[in-house]
């Protein structure tokens, strides 16, 4: 019987558990566990430690590399110069697509068996039944990640809350305002449960990353209200702070990565090329560089839009003088260069901690961050929120973009603007302080701006193709795989952002 990719990644739980000082989902194969194998509090968090240790595919896919390149790299925030990314990347190889469905509908299907069998356990097998409860809101908030991912991406797709057990289920998608709805739902569960901060673990689910993910999905439907109360909900935490015992550069190294300015992210185990390693930091820049793996970074525009004393160049890079070869550290000017600024954020050179002194060291492995959320975006969000629901800035709205420039070292935004021109100050101030971490898509879709940016970022770069990017673009198509398997499933519009 043919079986569709979701149910056919549905299937088996590998399971992981934490042994290392700072409890970094070390790996340790655990096997299949079942109900009736599911016997104490260790398998308990084996399960769930196994969703988390899905966020990074096989090293390549979803997390480690797939899901921020397809974000960021189809707006006007990243940009290449070789014939395999474009000058804009307008058109995929399936496989980056099919990776992120793929990868997030097993973080799923482990998710459903995890908050399953961990509900059918006895209370009397954990040392507190708070520990039961948080280790199911941990897995009801990874589900949610998944279908965060899924519908950003996507749209509408399959609405899967069991395990699968029948191994022919070819589900259809359902709206994705009923995924909005279930999600919006479970992180109300979750949020009840979820712990403030852990002790010496991070990288795992907390009230914050709960409510800053609410914030997204409520943003995404356009309900301000709701999303300010969120936002101010992870303020009140009174758990994070920007980063400024250091300069900004600083926050990306590996030495970094427990710094409460991240709320939730998504750690490399350093331990293996193709399994457990983060990759992302590969992606971003150019091998001749520091080893990177594409002819990629940050368009010139936005490295032009920074102020001259902008503390943020240190990861927005036009100097050279930090290349690995000779010949570029010669050069002096990325923009001349490559025709694009470097993404510092994710280079090698901020390993300090797997290969200090050398990007070769341990080759294409490391410790540093996949961040997802953290505190500079909830500020910046929060300004944003303040402006749309006042109908122009109000005073918490100036404070929030002017704690974020304050910390770049920059003025303060000039005062009295109109809710229009604050509006794309905060756009700006996003685009500069996040770029690289996923958010622009969401960002220019919800304010209604995703066509307009894009085609004059495309003729700005010279870009001939697509030669207009209608609202269809806002959404990648269903992989051909999970169409040629799944007669249930249906395509997005055919100008969808293009497969080659």
């Amino acid at each position: 019987m043919r079986k569709n990719i979701i149910t056919l990644i549905c299937i088996v739980i590998l399971s992981f558990i934490p042994n290392s000082c700072d409890n970094d989902l070390t790996e340790e194969l655990k096997g299949s566990l079942s109900e009736a194998t599911l016997t104490s509090e260790t398998d308990a968090f084996a399960l769930v430690d196994g969703c988390y240790s899905t966020l990074l595919g096989d090293g390549f896919e979803y997390y480690a590399r797939d899901l921020s390149w397809l974000l960021d790299g189809s707006t006007d925030v990243m940009m290449g110069n070789a014939p395999e990314t474009g000058r804009v990347q307008m058109k995929w190889n399936e496989n980056e697509a099919l990776g992120v469905w793929r990868s997030a509908f097993r973080l799923v299907g482990r998710a459903n068996t995890a908050i399953d069998l961990i509900e059918k356990m006895d209370d009397a097998k954990f040392e507190d039944i708070a520990i039961k409860k948080r280790l199911i809101a941990e897995a009801l908030f990874l589900r949610c990640l998944a279908y965060n991912d899924l519908t950003g991406l996507f749209g509408d797709v399959p609405l899967l809350l069991e395990p699968v057990k029948d191994a022919g289920l070819l589900p259809a998608r359902d709206p994705v305002a009923t995924v909005y709805a279930q999600i919006e739902a479970d992180l109300a569960t979750a949020i009840v449960d979820l712990p403030k901060t852990y002790d010496v673990e991070i990288g795992r689910a907390t009230k914050g990353a709960a409510y800053n993910m609410l914030a997204k999905i409520l943003l995404r439907q356009k309900k301000y209200s709701e999303a300010k109360t969120a936002l101010d909900n992870i303020i009140a935490l009174g758990v994070y702070d920007l980063y400024t015992e250091g300069s900004f550069g600083e926050l990306w190294l590996e030495s970094r990565r427990k710094d409460n300015e991240f709320i939730f992210i998504v750690m490399s185990q350093a331990d293996d090329y193709n399994v457990a390693s983060n990759h992302h930091i590969k992606w971003f820049s150019p091998w001749s560089y520091d080893l990177g793996w594409a002819w990629v970074g940050v368009p010139k525009e936005i490295f032009y839009a920074m102020h001259a004393n902008d503390a943020r160049k240190e990861v927005i890079i036009d100097d050279l003088s930090g290349a690995y070869y000779q010949y570029v550290r010669d050069y002096g000017s990325a923009i001349s260069f490559y025709g694009f600024a470097i993404l510092g954020k994710y280079s090698g050179n901020n390993r300090d901690v797997t290969a200090p002194g050398s990007p070769w060291g341990t080759y294409g492995r490391s410790k540093l961050n996949v961040v997802k959320y953290r505190y500079a975006d909830v500020l910046l969000l929060k300004a944003d929120v303040e402006n749309e629901l006042g109908g122009g800035p109000n005073a918490a709205a100036y404070a929030a973009i002017n704690e974020v420039r304050a910390r770049a070292g920059i003025p303060d935004l000039q005062a009295g603007l109109t809710q229009v021109q604050f509006r794309d100050s905060v756009l700006i101030e996003r685009a500069i302080e996040l770029v690289g971490e996923g958010h622009r898509r969401d960002d220019l879709i919800r304010h209604e701006l995703y066509e307009e940016m894009m085609n004059a970022h495309l003729i700005a770069t010279g870009q001939t193709n697509p030669t207009n990017v209608t609202q269809e673009y806002r959404l990648y198509p269903i992989p051909r795989t999970e169409l040629d398997l799944n007669p249930n499933m249906t395509p997005n519009p055919v100008n969808a952002l293009a497969i080659y």
